[in-house]
């Protein structure tokens, strides 16, 4: 009897350290982008921006324990390919996405049904409302305010009260510039010329609408002109109008100043996140990521968004512990997250409420004499936020 039992407790011995040791099962996160086709020069280095979050957070023990198996689909711009691919990450085991990509909408219903937790910037007006509530945005509702803080920010901090509104005519572009129209007259603004079907290629086109906005009067442009923006700018000095400011919130660049040199003056670009120059924990770590990993899209603004999407997916798995990562599981606990910023990456983030309503908080840079200056809050809390979440 006694020699029958040695054996079993051996057996327990060595079970326990196991058991302890054990590590935590790895994450499948697949990336929707648009990595080539139309839409991948804007938003192609989303891609670059997640991998880079992905590896950063693997070589430090993963995300709360959990090594993440990245994986990328490339939509190429083809509403077909992305609803394909929206299948096809789900089928391979996706238990989120990370995602920023105009066709959204074309696949949004499947996710949808499959409960599926998607982290974006989130373009599209799909992305949005009280029963999308496994898809999350770390700037809220675009229809609800993300504009408010942009044009207060002008109307109330510069006194700039004439505003032209511009877009090229995809839907994700001027539906979210046509819902700034109802905003700036709420907050005091006038809108002294709108176009939301700008030709982003052709440059006669840009040149006439610069003069149509200089004949207008207008004191800042809202612009998303198919990644375009600078150039706007850049049109509006050379019809002798580089007073006004054109501000954008997706067309940021390190390198923008250099490239276009002083016509750039007074390009306004505004974030959902903290400007790269801010010393945050969460962008200190993304820029040692980017350097390490993805050093040519460095100071690009569409990697910070990868990298943001994946610091908010973080944020749902640290509320888990130590609960079974599943796609439920993650929706329900990012929808617990309560003004959470991921290291000081993005401003404060809080659900359920932002499936409706957005944050008040951005933070602005512009360029000044051929350099990017802030214009917001101070160096350690860069918002300007106007009543709301924040």
């Amino acid at each position: 009897m006694f020699v029958a039992v040695i054996p079993l407790v051996l057996a327990a011995i060595v079970a326990v350290p196991m058991t302890a040791g054990a590590a935590k099962s790895a994450i499948t996160v697949g990336v929707l982008n648009e990595t080539s086709g139309e839409f991948g020069a804007q938003f192609g280095p989303v891609q670059a921006g997640a991998t880079a979050w992905a590896d950063w957070e693997n070589a430090h023990g993963g995300v709360g324990g959990h090594h993440i198996n990245l994986k990328t689909y490339n939509n190429d711009s083809s509403p077909s390919e992305a609803v394909s691919n929206a299948h096809l990450a789900a089928a391979q085991g996706a238990v989120a996405l990370i995602d920023s990509d105009p066709l959204f909408d074309s696949y949004a219903p499947y996710l949808h049904s499959l409960d599926m937790p998607v982290y974006a910037f989130g373009i599209t007006p799909g992305f949005y409302g009280a029963t999308n509530n496994s898809f999350f945005s770390y700037s809220g509702d675009i229809a609800d305010g993300k504009s408010d803080a942009a044009i207060k920010f002008y109307v109330q901090q510069f006194h700039k009260t004439k505003f032209a509104l511009i877009s090229d005519p995809s839907p994700a572009d001027s539906e979210d510039i046509g819902a700034d129209i109802p905003v700036v007259k709420a907050v005091g603004g006038t809108v002294v010329y709108s176009n939301l079907s700008v030709d982003p290629t052709n440059t006669a086109d840009l040149l006439s609408v610069a003069q149509a906005i200089k004949a207008s009067g207008a004191q800042v442009v809202i612009s998303a002109a198919g990644g375009n923006e600078a150039e706007d700018q850049v049109d509006l000095a050379q019809v002798g109008a580089g007073n006004i400011w054109v501000s954008n919130g997706s067309n940021y660049e390190q390198n923008l100043p250099q490239q276009y040199g002083s016509a750039l003056d007074n390009f306004t670009f505004f974030f959902f996140t903290a400007p790269f120059t801010v010393p945050t924990t969460g962008m200190k770590d993304y820029l040692a990521a980017m350097k390490k990993y993805e050093p040519s899209e460095e100071y690009n603004f569409n990697a910070l968004v990868g990298w943001t999407s994946g610091e908010l997916l973080a944020g749902g798995v640290a509320e888990l512990g130590s609960k079974a990562v599943t796609r439920q599981s993650l929706t329900n606990a990012t929808n617990k997250l309560t003004n959470y910023t991921g290291d000081g990456v993005m401003a404060p983030v809080t659900f359920p409420i932002m499936h409706t309503q957005t944050t008040r908080c951005l933070a602005f840079v512009q360029v000044q004499h051929g350099k990017w200056v802030q214009i917001s809050g101070t160096k350690t809390s860069p918002f300007y936020c106007t009543n709301g979440l924040s």
